[in-house]
């Protein structure tokens, strides 16, 4: 007997845009990564583009997924055409218009060196045209095409293949967990991780492996501390292995920062959550860590649970990095008092050249203090 169950789905893409997740914020605003903020990159980019040969919205996306039991150990095989979880930039190529990109006063202004290309071969919305004359203040105004000045910000289709298995073990009393996602070619931006833009270069595509470990466990903490029920904590980690990596492709985590993309990407986060009051006082943390380039994060929060339609929290956002943040130079006529800084190269706007700048680097300075009250309905 199979002893199990067989789910699939189908997207057939009739989505509207505005249904379409996981919109990173690059219009300046109150998550987009230090030291951007203010910084609009829909004024010299495309945001988003959504009918590139290689990742159109209105493409059928699905997948299929079996889900069974072997004893008392849970597993599932998994497949899946999707799109990218992350945007990547699909630059303008260099060999579209020569006049408008390789050389050009505007990409060496920024530090972009070498040529640029669009990915599939692709050009972006209004195309390498959008550069008139090659000029730094045309650059940073509006394509008299509607296209992007730059390039495009787009999702990718990608196929990715999983594994799962759990099961609990009981000596250490606990719920031992391990997931497995292979994705064939997945794109990386790449190049010039020395400039304004790092990895606006554009795409090479890497066969990828996403690993995760994990160990849940209950501690019975009613007596010790006065809980109402056994609480629940986990230990993660999570590993990117970049298969056939080689540091002279020069990838990057996300176009715009410059560490170089590591063989092994790991992390490792832990969270806790308790309950009083017949859980109406519920306690929580999180926390986590870059294990490949240091710099880590901490959550302390506490919610409250007022009847049956009120929740109040209390949360605190914490960060911390290890110094290689980008920082902002300030205004191109006086930074060159700033390490780092010069007033003869970079524009201001986009930070501090360098090419050590992490994932945890780039909430730098940005803690923060949360307050939210909700009404359920």
């Amino acid at each position: 007997e199979w002893n199990g169950t067989l789910n699939w789905f189908i997207r057939p893409g009739w989505d509207r845009k505005e249904d379409m997740g996981s919109n990173f914020n690059i219009e300046g605003g109150r998550w987009i990564p230090h030291p951007y903020r203010g910084v609009d990159f829909t004024s010299f980019t495309n945001s988003y583009r959504t009918d590139h040969d290689s990742g159109d919205w209105d493409d059928t996306t699905y997948g299929i997924r079996w889900n069974g039991t072997w004893g008392s150990i849970g597993y599932s095989f998994a497949y899946m055409k999707t799109f990218n979880a992350s945007p990547i930039v699909n630059p303008n190529s260099s060999t579209a218009n020569p006049d408008g990109t390789a050389g050009d006063p505007a990409l060496n202004f920024w530090g972009v060196t070498g040529d640029t290309f669009a990915y599939g071969g692709d050009e972006p919305s209004g195309g390498a045209s959008c550069i008139e004359g090659g000029l730094v203040e045309d650059v940073f105004g509006f394509c008299q095409a509607g296209g992007s000045v730059l390039g495009d910000w787009m999702y990718p289709e990608i196929d990715v293949y999983g594994f799962t298995v759990n099961g609990f073990n009981q000596a250490m009393d606990a719920t031992l967990s391990a997931e497995i996602a292979y994705t064939p070619n997945k794109p990386w931006n790449y190049g010039s991780l020395d400039s304004d833009l790092p990895g606006w270069n554009g795409v090479k595509e890497k066969d990828t492996l996403s690993i995760m470990l994990r160990i849940d466990k209950e501690f019975k903490w009613m007596e010790s501390l006065g809980t109402h029920r056994p609480s629940l904590s986990s230990v993660q980690l999570f590993d990117t292995w970049i298969l056939a990596h080689d540091d002279d492709d020069e990838l990057v985590e996300f176009a715009s920062f410059g560490a170089p993309k590591k063989e092994h990407q790991v992390y490792l986060t832990i969270f806790t959550l308790l309950n009083f009051n017949r859980d109406t006082i519920n306690p929580s943390f999180v926390a986590g860590t870059d294990l490949s380039r240091g710099g880590g994060f901490a959550i302390p929060a506490v919610e409250f649970v007022m009847g049956d339609n009120w929740r109040f929290k209390v949360e605190a956002d914490l960060w911390w990095n290890d110094g290689d943040k980008k920082k902002v130079c300030g205004k191109a006529n006086s930074n060159s008092g700033m390490d780092g800084c010069t007033s003869d190269i970079g524009d201001p706007n986009l930070g501090t050249r360098e090419n050590s700048a992490g994932f945890m680097d780039w909430f730098a300075d940005d803690n923060q203090l949360v307050f939210k009250l909700t009404r359920q309905f």
